[in-house]
């Protein structure tokens, strides 16, 4: 992004703030506050499509030094940690009631106890109201809102699938909200020279955020889960015993 031969990139810089401002703008619209909500329902791997959403988001930071869009990231975030329909942590060990039966070869104690559980930081596919047509769909989960299609079960590959596509950009919006949280971890980016200037971004995330991050519970401040957890979906949620 700031390599000296990229030549002119004001416009590459413009398009990535187009595209985080459309995200955030459909953000503000939920009341759950994920950057994604398509009206034809959700898709295989809802989770990985929030996190490329965010990355987008979180750019968009790194280049304008513009500090709603670190708010709207931890926000994105909140989502991924409980903060929605559910009340489910989607990664593993984090959270009161967090994904821990996902479908996956290496760790699938649940199905073979020879071989381990999910590790701490697993993300589970997430939320599909869209069946598969090569894939088993859950008769559990027709006609739910989109939302709340979902089940913590080893058997639910369309829903509770862990995979590398994100499971890596998990991983790196984790440490964009560790480094914007650390004054001299980032440097502004000046569009009119394509090279790093002095001084950084002094752009810290609300205490709130933080606290909001951290929190092993849903805030206070979110709307009461569609379905409380476990209560429509036989096996659907849980952890570890």
């Amino acid at each position: 992004m700031v390599a000296n031969d990229v030549g002119d990139n004001t416009q590459a810089i413009e398009s990535v703030e187009r595209g985080a401002d459309r995200l955030v703008e459909l953000q503000r619209q939920q009341p759950w506050g994920q950057p994604y909500a398509p009206i034809e329902g959700w898709d295989w791997g809802s989770n990985g499509r929030i996190l490329n959403n965010l990355v987008v988001i979180a750019v968009a930071h790194l280049l304008s030094g513009v500090s709603g869009y670190a708010d709207a990231v931890a926000t994105g975030m909140d989502y991924l940690l409980g903060r929605n329909g559910l009340g489910q942590s989607y990664i593993t060990g984090y959270g009161t009631d967090y994904s821990c039966h996902q479908r996956t070869r290496q760790f699938g104690h649940d199905l073979d106890p020879t071989l381990p559980a999910p590790p701490r930081g697993a993300l589970a596919g997430g939320a599909n109201s869209r069946p598969s047509p090569d894939f088993p769909y859950d008769s559990r989960l027709l006609g739910l809102p989109p939302q709340c299609c979902y089940l913590d079960e080893p058997t639910s590959e369309v829903t509770n699938d862990v995979c590398i596509r994100w499971n890596a950009p998990l991983v790196w919006i984790a440490t964009y909200l560790n480094t914007v949280n650390d004054d001299d971890a980032t440097e502004p980016f000046d569009r009119r020279n394509p090279e790093l200037v002095e001084g950084s971004w002094h752009i810290r995330l609300r205490p709130r955020r933080l606290l909001r991050l951290r929190r092993r519970t849903s805030p206070a401040d979110a709307p009461a889960p569609l379905l409380p957890p476990g209560s429509a979906l036989p096996g659907g949620s849980g952890r570890s015993g």
